[in-house]
């Protein structure tokens, strides 16, 4: 009983998965084919050997029966020929002889009873260029067969014995060189993943052993070592001060950190398995979150600000990044969301904000009654003395004149403070900027000295929802600021024209630039540029580096008054003795949108 349970023990360990059954498979397999690789070679070369002999003994057969029935068949000697022909019927490769006549007239016929490899073959004999008669002839290799046949059987019957012989000593060799050393590398193993992390193995004399030891004992030091930074990581995340929460793909909560406990009132009981909809406040619309999604989806992070709840109501802001963590195949299996409370922050930024506000109102009150008062002055001015020389019409229309000219500042004052304070009327409709950035260009060409070189790469000609007259005014202002931080040095204005996609949302000027489509207008200059203090203070009306009566300092005030008209973003890059960059953002007119507009405004193709 013993013996069989060893044997059905063995018989199952064989068909089981193993390295060494694969390697003796693999070793068998290479000599056996080597084997049999030789054995056909030799019984091919055997082969081409015996079919050279049987060609040559073939050619020696015919012309020697050529050569010896000349003369009995010059002479008509019957007999003669007759007992040729049995002569030649007693050798192994003839199975077929007939002898005739010059009328073809069978003189003797011989047929062996073994098949003859190809059709018979007919000669003709001739004597002293005369002929005498001929002979068909069919001829066999059975001889050549049987030996071959023979020698098949022997070999293959080696060749099995050979290779049963060499089967059992691999067998025998790998299970005792191979399978013993591998089984204390699998306590090893056991012993690594119970915990244990040793790094003294040893090899013992062979050098293929050695090398696994040294991998193995690589691999040990490398897990203990990352075993340590996974529990740094941890408590990292355990101690941030950020909220940490971790998802699953379908969006479910898996884990969150003892800061989110704190800062929401959640506890993590009441959030696992659950998704972020539980800090849901309703503020954002189904648009937001599904750019949300789409972005994190396409395995892209997701910035930007989002308002939740806590469990007791408040809204509070959050500076969230979302990132999606991808597997070694490319796929998704958990989201991370860093989320940092800034609802203090923005409130002591909307507190600053309002104070420069009034700061600024301060500043344009200030301004337009200084301005007010000038111009007034100069109207009043003229008034008077329009009447004193009211009997003298020249002179009191000079004056009436100049009194208009500075009521018509006023009134370009005054469309100024509007525009600023986005009290005008918009005329929106979608067009292609391309085409007032080019016109402005070419006006502006002609009024600026050749010391200062435009160049100008308008790529796209994609629409914007926009008013054309208001979009010709920034372009005119930007590029009139740029003309004067060149005037005296010369320089280079750039003026640019591009399309850009933002996969996510973009912090620009304190301001959040959704992730959309945008047309880029570019205007820059190689200028005296602008240091960080005068950066933060240019959009400020009345706020201006210019000489007394060179500007007003509405320019960038009311250039972004216009481009948050139309939904718009200016970002900008300034260095001291650099130059500046502005670059005005555009929401492009999408498909459906423009089909709409198309429908409000008219198509202006259908004009033409």
């Amino acid at each position: 009983m013993t013996g069989n349970s060893e044997e059905q023990a063995l018989f199952r360990s064989f068909f089981k998965r193993s390295l060494t059954r694969n390697l003796i498979l693999i070793i068998g397999l290479a000599v056996t084919l080597i084997l049999v690789s030789s054995l056909l070679i030799h019984l091919l070369l055997i082969a081409r050997t015996n079919s050279q002999q049987f060609e040559h003994k073939k050619k020696e057969l015919i012309s020697n029966l050529t050569e010896t029935l000349e003369l009995p068949l010059w002479n008509y000697d019957t007999q003669s020929v007759q007992r040729l022909g049995q002569i030649m019927m007693t050798t192994d490769i003839v199975a077929l002889l007939i002898i005739k006549d010059t009328k073809d007239r069978v003189l003797f016929s011989g047929r062996d009873a073994a098949p003859f490899n190809d059709r018979s073959v007919s000669f003709d004999i001739f004597y002293r260029d005369v002929h005498v008669g001929s002979f068909d002839i069919g001829l066999t290799d059975k001889t050549y067969r049987s030996a071959k046949q023979r020698l098949i059987m022997i070999s293959l019957s080696t060749l099995g014995a050979l290779i049963l012989c060499i089967f059992m000593v691999v067998v025998v060799s790998v299970r005792w060189f191979m399978k013993r050393p591998l089984m204390d590398f699998s306590q090893s193993i056991d012993s690594l993943a119970n915990g244990e992390y040793r790094t003294d193995l040893k090899a013992e004399q062979y050098a293929e052993l050695e090398e696994l030891t040294q991998h193995f004992n690589r691999m040990s030091s490398k897990i203990q070592s990352r075993e340590k930074d996974l529990i740094r990581f941890a408590t990292i995340i355990e101690q941030a001060d950020e909220e940490v929460i971790i998802t699953d793909p379908d969006g479910r909560i898996q884990y969150v950190n003892p800061s989110f406990e704190q800062n929401t009132g959640f506890g993590s009981e009441e959030v696992l398995g659950k998704t972020p909809a539980i800090l849901k406040s309703g503020v954002h619309d189904t648009g937001f979150y599904q750019t949300l999604w789409q972005t994190i989806l396409n395995k892209q992070t997701w910035k930007g600000l989002i308002q939740n709840r806590n469990k007791s109501g408040d809204l509070c802001t959050h500076d969230t990044t979302i990132t999606p963590i991808l597997d070694f195949d490319d796929n998704i299996t958990a989201f991370v969301s860093i989320r940092r409370d800034i609802t203090q922050q923005i409130r002591m930024e909307q507190q600053v904000q309002q104070s420069m506000k009034m700061q600024a109102i301060g500043t344009l009150a200030g301004g337009i009654a200084h301005d007010f008062n000038n111009i007034l002055s100069g109207i009043f001015g003229y008034c008077q003395l329009a009447q004193t020389k009211i009997n003298d019409p020249d002179k009191a229309n000079s004056y009436i004149d100049n009194a208009l000219r500075a009521a018509r500042r006023a009134t370009h004052l005054v469309n100024q403070i509007l525009t600023f304070s986005r009290q005008t009327e918009y005329e929106k409709r979608p067009f292609q900027i391309y085409l007032e950035v080019n016109e402005a260009l070419k006006l502006l060409r002609s009024s600026i000295p050749v010391t200062i070189t435009i160049e100008k790469c308008l790529e796209s000609r994609s629409l914007v929802m926009a008013d054309p007259g208001k979009i010709h005014q920034v372009v005119m202002n930007l590029c009139t600021n740029a003309y004067h931080a060149m005037r005296r040095t010369g320089g280079t204005l750039s003026v640019f024209l591009k399309e850009e996609t933002l996969p996510y949302p973009r912090q620009v000027r304190n301001r959040v630039m959704p992730a959309a489509r945008y047309l880029v207008l570019g205007i820059g200059d190689t200028g005296h540029g602008m240091d960080q203090k005068t950066l933060v203070s240019a959009f400020e009306p009345y706020f201006t580096t210019k000489k007394v009566g060179q500007g007003t300092g509405l320019g960038l005030a009311i250039v972004q008054a216009i481009v948050d008209e139309h939904d718009g973003f200016i970002d900008v890059e300034s260095s001291f003795e650099k130059g500046t960059l502005f670059k005005l953002y555009f929401p492009v007119v999408e498909t459906d949108a423009l089909s709409d507009s198309l429908a409000e405004y008219g198509d202006d193709r259908e004009s033409n």
